[in-house]
């Protein structure tokens, strides 16, 4: 097992079983919590929801349609201030155009309209609701909000504090302040309960449901028999991540089922997941990570945009939102080319193949992504000079070989197959059909 991962499972074993309370940012795990958390733990295991992750669950190779997108963000240097108190997740309208905020402390759900889609340093303030009366006086712990969920209609929004789940509907479509209770669900008394849950996430179906529990250390999977129903749901299965997680709180899948987020407000990264069959976190594992915290000290909320190729962070200190990009390629207007389109075959001589990296406007993309070459050949020998971009967006390989014949070169960035591709013909040289020749006999 990797040293890291070492560290991770001891840190993790000695907050939950210590004998005294554990601080984690601002909240105390009290010794209740950790004692209720050992009990779910065994009735999971018992009951064979949870299995004990193997190292090579996790390996550190992958395929390459599985590596990780969120290693190549890059912070945007925008950031916002937010009306909330304690602020903590946040959710968007799917154009982009409105954005919503939760204050643990304030116990409100502010409602902001962007002039610009995704762009949040064109936000402005426009109302707030008032969640109080369910989640109880700012001096109520345990009742705190955190995480939120808005359906992509608008009429539907879902409200997540420790273990309990509030549903509201809204009379008009993505107006905060029209939002009504109407449906409840509280899961700390069941006995595979949750114990410190932060997020709630959906499947785009309405029949699963995803919440995460740092302090049990995995992200609980949920069947619902009715579609958006919350009280016909029942565990399904829950991933552990307790040798990865320090302090989870957030969760969020995309929209086709193959990679899930968790905000790690412990490591101060957001921690990526393949799930390689789609939606069910049975097939999931950790493939990467990108940290946050050199943008703050107390990240407590995540969102994506619909594209996954945005996403936001929260912080409760400064009760600001930060906004990252993905940078991810373009295979279609990605490009290869080659500075010497004919090589001589003698495993020493090289051509250099640069693969410059675009996003879908044509720009190139910063320093960062990590780009695979590949050759038609098995003979041929490539050389990274730098695999991964440089600040041009170029990652460049020497390419030779010892056969003779045409090789076509592929490459592969940010899970995808760039279109173009490039060759190089690696011709032989023949000594009896080599001559030297003068254009003077004497000198």
């Amino acid at each position: 097992m990797q040293k890291p991962v070492i560290f991770l499972l001891l840190l993790f074993f000695c907050n939950l079983f210590a004998g005294t309370a554990t601080v984690y940012g601002q909240d105390i795990v009290t010794e209740q919590e950790r004692e209720r958390a050992r009990e779910v733990r065994e009735n999971l295991i018992e009951l064979g929801f949870l299995s004990k992750t193997e190292e090579d669950e996790f390996p550190l190779a992958f395929s390459w349609h599985q590596e990780p997108l969120i290693v190549s963000s890059i912070y945007t240097n925008a950031r916002r201030s937010v009306a909330t108190s304690g602020t903590r997740d946040t959710a968007f309208r799917p154009d982009g155009s409105r954005m919503y905020v939760v204050g643990r402390a304030s116990r409100t759900i502010a409602e902001y309209h962007l002039s610009t889609n995704w762009d949040i340093s064109t936000r402005s303030y426009v109302r707030e609701l008032d969640i109080s009366a369910e989640m109880g006086s700012s001096g109520t712990e345990v009742s705190a909000p955190h995480g939120i969920y808005i359906r992509d209609d608008g009429n539907k929004m879902w409200v997540m504090n420790r273990s309990e789940i509030w549903e509201y509907s809204l009379s008009s479509s993505w107006n905060i302040t029209s939002a009504t209770q109407t449906g409840y669900r509280d899961l700390k008394g069941e006995s595979i309960s949750l114990v410190r849950a932060h997020g709630v996430d959906f499947r785009p179906n309405g029949r699963r449901m995803y919440v995460d529990d740092r302090v049990v250390g995995g992200v609980f999977q949920y069947n619902l028999s009715t579609a958006w129903d919350i009280s016909t749901a029942t565990l399904d299965h829950v991933l552990d991540i307790s040798d990865i997680q320090l302090e989870a709180r957030g969760v969020q899948l995309n929209s086709t089922g193959e990679r899930m987020y968790i905000l790690d407000t412990g490591r101060r990264e957001v921690l990526e997941f393949f799930v390689s069959n789609a939606f069910d976190l049975r097939s999931a594992r950790y493939i990467g990570a990108y940290r946050v915290g050199s943008q703050m000290n107390n990240p407590r909320g995540m969102s994506f945009n619909t594209n996954f190729d945005g996403f936001y962070i929260s912080d409760a200190t400064d009760d600001m939102v930060y906004q990252y990009r993905v940078q991810i390629a373009d295979p279609n207007r990605s490009t290869l080319s080659v500075n010497r389109s004919k090589v001589i075959a003698d495993g020493s001589n090289t051509s250099r193949v640069t693969v410059t990296i675009r996003d879908e406007n044509g720009d190139r993309l910063k320093e960062g992504i990590n780009v695979n070459l590949s050759a038609s050949s098995a003979s041929t020998s490539i050389n990274a000079v730098n695999r991964t971009t440089n600040s041009s967006g170029e990652a460049r390989f020497d390419v030779s070989s010892s056969s003779e014949g045409t090789v076509t070169f592929t490459a592969r960035a940010s899970g995808k197959e760039i279109n173009q591709t490039t060759s190089v013909f690696f011709t032989s040289v023949s000594a009896s059909q080599s001559r030297v020749v003068s254009n003077r006999e004497k000198v």
